[in-house]
């Protein structure tokens, strides 16, 4: 049975309404294709400027010939969760075709669609060449609304005046190059922007303050209790983990290799006749190091790899591309390396009902339970200390499925990582007595 679209529960495990799927040919014409859509996806990352996706397309009136469906059509999709009241919009341009065969029994032609959003169609359509001077931040929001024609829907503020001359560069590519450089506050240590597009619009973040953001849900492994006598399965079931998997957690030998724990900077600037030397010991002089607030580090103070120097960069330095109290800033490049190198300490994937409120770069709320059988560990608490906090959303995948008979359904993968752990690094080992 139809449920109506209008409203406010859940009837089923992976529940959603589809307000319509729209095709609009850039030759003209708009008519809505929800009944011939099977399945269609969308994926987003942090460290994506745009968002991707596919749709499966069944054809039993010659759709491809009649529109035609040729590269040059826009897909509009509406939807939400049924918990929430507000649709979600996004649109994307067909740019190609992945598949297309014709069932045994009758004339119905089975198609799969690459999808691209509208912005990164735009961006691939864009190379300009130009000179802006600013900060960051104000720079990007200029190029995002000059050439893709919209607006940042979040932003983080920059510190420092730049200027920069882009020769015959993508929007994306220009802003790539400035996020690099992008610090906070006046420290060099909180360095690292990312550009990424959600189902709310395209984003200039930055990547060390996104993981100290409030989360926006929470969820929980399937052994865990129900936190509330009142909650209906449905509703318990929205915030239960599936397919949980741990991915490759402390990959030391990466990190070591790429300097992420103990670096050497070597700079030389030509208008001064300067090379700026500096070390850099994340247990020391990190983020985290400073500010327990984010969590704990990941390796501690005595560990030699904070002060081993397996990796020397070397970067050229000019005070004429900065404006006069923002020329040292070639330091950035020790803390971004640091940075990028460690988003991903710990990660792990799983599986949740659809969620439209969920987007690349929020934080949930993760539980995940002991798998220790000693009686008198599991009375301390069910939740692991260590893998129970935090997490950020690095990657989302939305998936829709429509089946006229069992109805529509929508399943959200999710990637999270933390750059920290829960506990301190432990001294002593509690295995042996």
């Amino acid at each position: 049975m139809t449920q109506p679209r209008d409203r406010d529960f859940i009837t089923k495990e992976n529940d959603v309404v589809i307000e319509d799927i729209r095709i609009e040919s850039l030759a003209g014409g708009e008519f809505s294709i929800r009944e011939y859509v099977t399945s269609l996806g969308f994926f987003e990352n942090i460290f994506s400027p745009f968002m991707i996706g596919d749709m499966t397309f069944t054809d039993t009136v010659g759709l491809m010939k009649k529109l035609p469906i040729i590269g040059r059509e826009i897909v509009t999709v509406e939807y939400r969760s049924p918990q929430y009241k507000n649709f979600k919009t996004v649109r994307f341009r067909i740019i190609g075709q992945n598949s297309r065969f014709r069932t045994d029994k009758t004339r119905t032609d089975v198609i799969s669609f690459k999808l691209m959003s509208i912005n990164g169609y735009n961006d691939l359509n864009t190379k300009i060449s130009r000179s802006y001077t600013g900060k960051i931040s104000e720079i990007t929001k200029s190029v995002v609304s000059e050439n893709l024609n919209t607006e940042l829907a979040d932003v983080d503020d920059t510190s420092g005046n730049f200027q920069y001359a882009f020769p015959f560069k993508r929007p994306s590519e220009m802003i790539a190059q400035m996020a690099q450089r992008g610090y906070v506050e006046n420290d060099i240590r909180n360095v690292g922007f990312l550009l990424y597009e959600t189902s709310s619009g395209l984003k200039f973040k930055n990547l060390l303050n996104l993981y100290t953001a409030d989360p926006v849900n929470f969820y929980f492994d399937s052994n865990v209790r129900r936190t509330e006598e009142l909650q209906d399965d449905f509703t318990l079931g929205t915030h239960k983990m599936r397919n949980l998997k741990f991915g490759k957690e402390f990959n030391r030998a990466k990190q070591v290799s790429a300097g992420v724990f103990s670096t050497n900077l070597k700079s030389f600037d030509i208008t001064r006749k300067f090379i700026l030397n500096q070390n850099l010991s994340y247990a020391k002089d990190s983020i985290l190091a400073n500010d327990k607030g984010r969590g704990e580090t990941i390796i501690s103070e005595a560990d030699n790899e904070n002060y081993t120097r397996p990796k020397i960069l070397y970067t050229n330095d000019s005070t004429s591309r900065f404006a006069p109290n923002y020329d040292d800033i070639t330091e950035c490049e020790l803390y971004l390396n640091s940075n990028i190198g460690i988003h991903n300490d710990s990660q792990i994937t799983f599986d949740i009902c659809g969620d439209s409120i969920l987007e690349a770069g929020q934080t949930i709320s993760i539980q995940i339970t002991k798998n220790d059988v000693d009686e008198e560990l599991i009375q301390e608490g069910e939740n692991d200390e260590d893998l129970s906090t935090n997490y950020l959303i690095k990657g989302l995948g939305h998936r829709f499925y429509f089946d006229p008979s069992a109805g529509d359904e929508y399943k959200t993968a999710i990637e999270a990582v933390r750059n920290f752990r829960g506990q301190a690094v432990p001294t002593t080992t509690t295995i042996g007595g």
